[in-house]
């Protein structure tokens, strides 16, 4: 998908006010590692057979209006977030790289429980 698409993609989502089984909204970048570990978690492992999004800077609260997190101080690039996941063994061998590309293998869950001191 070009980046054209994608885009409309992200405001049609917006547009139906309500988040989906793919997507998820979040007003800011999360404070915790934690938090954003389950949200990858949860969107990769969605049933509808769908890319998962987690389309942060939509206040759900506001009709979901966008907000500018530029400056957010919790804000990561993808480089940030594929370091996080490298280090987490799930189960099956699977990657942090298969994460991020969010391929069609499903579920994602750890080859081991953890704590969440474990996870940050």
């Amino acid at each position: 998908m070009d980046m054209i698409s994608f885009k409309e993609e992200v405001l049609r989502l917006i547009a139906f006010q309500q988040e989906g089984e793919y997507w998820d909204f979040k007003k800011e970048w999360h404070k915790n590692k934690s938090d954003l570990l389950h949200d990858i978690i949860c969107m990769a492992n969605n049933l509808s057979n769908h890319d998962g999004l987690i389309i942060i800077g939509v206040n759900e609260e506001t009709d979901y209006s966008i907000c500018d997190v530029t400056n957010d101080p919790n804000r990561r690039k993808t480089q940030d977030i594929v370091t996080f996941l490298r280090d987490k063994k799930f189960a099956d061998g699977k990657r942090d790289s298969e994460l991020m590309q969010l391929l069609w293998i499903a579920p994602y869950y750890f080859c081991k429980n953890l704590t969440i001191g474990q996870l940050m």
